[in-house]
């Protein structure tokens, strides 16, 4: 529970930080330092998450697949088995798996937040259910709302269509 307290401290003292410090440089290297250890935090994760034994099997049962393979895109988490094979083929593990959806998920937010000074209020302000329930716990509907949010940011919002 220490990391997690850890965590959102470190967060808390950040975004302080950045509301009354409004330099540029400050405010670009703050956002940087606490996207790496966000995306770090919830990407290396050890045993943690609601379906953790779940993913494991299911990570060695998509060695089977080949890839590009029918059963990659008949499935209903296409992207989730496509980075579960690509780690696989480099031989690593789930924790690059996780580490590439925490790492997708945080940059849809940061993205979407691009002109808001203080990305750090918005990750603090839904810490528990971005951090501690999404991130951490359901890695495939992390990668879906990342998703989500690419598209809404750059295809409805910025009209990239």
């Amino acid at each position: 529970m220490i990391f997690y307290y850890s965590l959102f401290l470190y967060l808390s003292v950040v975004s302080i930080s950045q509301i009354y410090n409004k330099n540029n440089n400050y405010l670009h290297i703050t956002n940087i330092t606490s996207f790496l250890i966000i995306t770090i935090f919830t990407g290396l994760r050890d045993n943690v998450g609601g379906d953790w034994n779940v993913y494991i099997v299911l990570f060695d049962q998509f060695k089977q697949f080949g890839f590009p393979s029918v059963q990659i895109f008949t499935s209903s988490d296409p992207m989730y088995i496509t980075v579960n094979i690509l780690a696989d083929r480099i031989d690593q593990n789930i924790y690059l798996v996780n580490l590439i959806i925490s790492f997708l998920l945080f940059s849809s937010i940061f993205f979407y937040f691009e002109n808001n000074e203080n990305k750090i209020i918005t990750i603090l302000s839904s810490f528990l259910l971005i951090v501690i329930i999404l991130a951490m716990g359901y890695s495939r509907q992390a990668l879906a709302v990342s998703f989500l949010i690419f598209f809404y940011k750059f295809f409805i919002k910025e009209k990239y269509i």
